[in-house]
Formats: C-alpha cells, structure tokens, sequence
C-alpha cells in the first residue's frame, strides 16, 4: 500500500491549493463587500448631498422672508422704508463677512494640518528608538 493518499489525508500539496483557493475565495468575497459597502455610501452622500441642496434653498426663502418681516417690522417703528432696506441690509452683510471671516480661519492651511498626529509620530518614533522626536513637540502649525 505505497499508495499517495493514505488514511491521513489528501495529499499537502492539494491540501495547500485547497486552502489557497479558499483564501483566495475570501479575499474576493471581501473585494465584492467592500464594493457594495462603498457603492451604498456613495449612494447615501448623493441622497445627502440633495437633502442639503433643498435645505439651503429653503433656508433662502426663509431668510428672504425673515429679512422682509424686519424691513417690515422697522418701518413700523417709524423708520423710514429706504433705512429699513439699509439697516437690515447692513446687518446681513455684516453677519456674512463674520461667518466668511471664520470659515477662512478654519481653512487656513495651519489650521488643518495634523499637529497632533505628527508630535505623537514623532514622540513615538523617538521612544522606539527610530528618531530624535526631542525638541519637536514644539511643531511650526
């Protein structure tokens, strides 16, 4: 009974390309999840990205009328139509260039960069024994 297979089993070599099939199996399932996963997300970005177009265009509508009820509501104090116009006018302006003036901050190059991840790379570099992370923490941002 000099037979290839015995009562151990198949053969390693077969056993192997068995088991190189199914990880191969695997890592094709895993390809077609992760394409499903990322075409849903797509999906709902594009299905958010609608709801928030209608929403601004709402929001528009309501802040045109909420602008015209303080027109309206000066000119019943007793200002004038035109100065009712400015006044609100003048204040919206203003309340823009604030939030225009505070989105640039934010968008300001430094204040996107990682710091923190990179003094952390650096600080853990340096207790591995991979870098000098002394005197870095202290990072230009």
């Amino acid at each position: 009974m000099n037979d290839s297979k015995d009562a151990r089993g198949p053969l390693p070599a077969a056993a192997l390309a068995a088991v190189l099939a199914a990880v191969a199996k695997l890592i094709t399932d895993e390809i077609a999840l992760l394409k499903a996963e990322a075409a849903r997300a797509a999906a709902d970005a594009r299905r958010a990205l609608v709801l928030m177009a209608i929403a601004a265009v709402l929001a528009l509508v309501a802040l045109n009328m909420l602008a015209g009820a303080a027109v309206q509501g000066l000119i019943a104090a007793g200002l004038h139509p035109g100065w009712s116009m400015l006044a609100v006018g003048v204040g919206l302006l203003a309340l823009a260039l604030g939030y225009v003036q505070a989105a640039r901050w934010r968008l300001r190059r430094q204040n996107l960069a990682p710091w923190r991840s990179e003094r952390s790379l650096r600080r853990n570099m340096a207790a591995l024994g991979g870098g000098n992370g002394e005197g870095r923490d202290n990072v230009d941002h």
